[in-house]
């Protein structure tokens, strides 16, 4: 296979994974890193999938300053988690206390109990989410030169390397270990042309180290002294880079990925039950008071909603993304954009609607819409893909799979919810 890499040297200069895993952007084209010839771009759904997530949580949407207001409340959650761990008397014992049906108490039981199953994770992903954003916080002042001053300067194009890609392959595998190449650029560093050679995306930790990431000259395939490589190694650098690991889960195999998610499920618990105890110790002194006053206790009953819009109402706007993606016209103009937009509108019609509803039935209704948003996705899937469930567990794609019996899986745990509400 690294013979052929001197056609795609040649052709493109640029490659990243075995086989190649480039994302297209203008000016770019994916090569065969067997064949070297040009692989067509498929005709795919604008989408922002799961990217949408991965930005949202950390720079919002519709929000220039999405990035300092999620970095202000993070700020407020490591407090609240520092303080809560200060002031909890006894926190081993709570941790093996459960009182079900005993109103106030049970909810505050099983806020302690998730809440400490999952403090070490909620620590770590706080703490570690700050670090990665600290320039976004706290950015490093910079030189402005004026556009008059500034030199134009117009770098060489990238040409194809001296020395035989397949030799230069050879040298970094005996480095690296067999297999373990999972990235090739060609570049300029000035004018010198260099090849870099690199581990797969994620597997390196930290990611940016000598040993992960190996430099050669593009003319004579000799490997660069390390000295050139100075990104990344001073020791502040090198903490960031551990932080990244864990926060990212570069190391983690499928099965400590599997157990990050579920200790994300249960920190959203935590906030849950912390949003719901706080209104059920107050319900029966406010009642009391409306019942003596005659008038409703609004910031009460605004609270209760809110807790509504965002525990019941945000899981189907979220579920509603993904029903557009399946639902909306490939050739629609922004239709990436709309996917979003449409997740934002629901959740904000879903807001208002339990505004306007009691609370007690607008918890069971949006809990059973919640069950059958997620439950009937793989069922869409079905009918307008051909990687639906059954395809993907006969051919054994997991990873395709995981996707469908997560949905499902959701759909059974707000139905039982919903259910459970209705009984009482």
């Amino acid at each position: 296979m690294a013979a052929h890499l001197d056609e795609v040297a040649r052709r493109g200069g640029r490659g990243y994974g075995l086989p190649l895993e480039v994302l297209w952007g203008a000016g770019e084209e994916r090569l065969d890193p067997v064949t070297g010839e040009i692989v067509p771009r498929p005709e795919t759904r604008a989408t922002e999938g799961g990217g949408f997530f991965v930005h949202a949580h950390y720079g919002l949407r519709y929000v220039g300053e999405g990035l300092t207001v999620v970095g202000i409340f993070t700020m407020l959650m490591f407090a609240a988690l520092i303080t809560g761990l200060i002031v909890h008397k006894r926190i081993f014992k709570d941790f093996f206390t459960f009182r079900p049906n005993k109103g106030t108490r049970s909810w505050l039981d099983a806020h302690h109990v998730f809440g400490l199953m999952v403090l070490p994770f909620l620590l770590m992903i706080v703490y570690s989410g700050l670090a990665l954003n600290l320039g976004g916080y706290m950015p490093a002042p910079e030189v402005v030169i004026p556009d008059e001053e500034k030199p134009r300067e117009f770098p060489s194009p990238v040409t194809r390397p001296a020395v035989p890609m397949a030799e230069v392959v050879a040298r970094a595998e005996a480095i690296l270990g067999k297999g373990e190449i999972g990235g090739i650029s060609i570049g300029r560093e000035g004018e010198k042309l260099q090849i870099d050679v690199s581990r797969y995306w994620g597997t390196q930790y930290p990611i940016a180290d000598r040993e992960n990431s190996l430099q050669f000259d593009g003319e004579t395939g000799e490997r660069l002294p390390p000295e050139n490589f100075t990104f990344g190694q001073a020791p502040a650098w090198k903490a960031l880079w551990y932080l990244a690991g864990l926060h990212y889960a570069w190391f983690a195999g499928m099965n400590l990925r599997w157990l990050y998610f579920i200790s994300g499920l249960v920190g959203c618990a935590v906030i849950a039950t912390g949003l719901i105890l706080w209104t059920t110790r107050r319900r029966a002194r406010h009642e009391r008071g409306a019942a003596e006053t005659g008038r409703p206790a609004f910031g009460f009953q605004l609270v209760e909603k809110l807790n509504i819009a965002t525990i019941a109402a945000l899981p189907i706007a979220v579920a509603a993304y993904f029903w557009a993606n399946r639902l909306l016209s490939f050739t629609m103009a922004e239709r990436a954009e709309w996917e979003v937009h449409t997740l934002f509108l629901l959740w904000g019609w879903l807001a208002y609607y339990a505004l306007l509803r009691p609370a007690r039935r607008a918890w069971v209704e949006l809990f059973a819409l919640a069950a059958a948003a997620f439950a009937f996705l793989p069922v869409l899937n079905a009918f307008t893909t051909d990687k639906h469930l059954a395809a993907t567990i006969t051919h054994g794609d997991w990873a395709l799979a995981g996707v469908d019996l997560t949905f499902l899986a959701f759909g059974a745990g707000f139905g039982g919810i919903a259910w459970v509400l209705r009984r009482r």
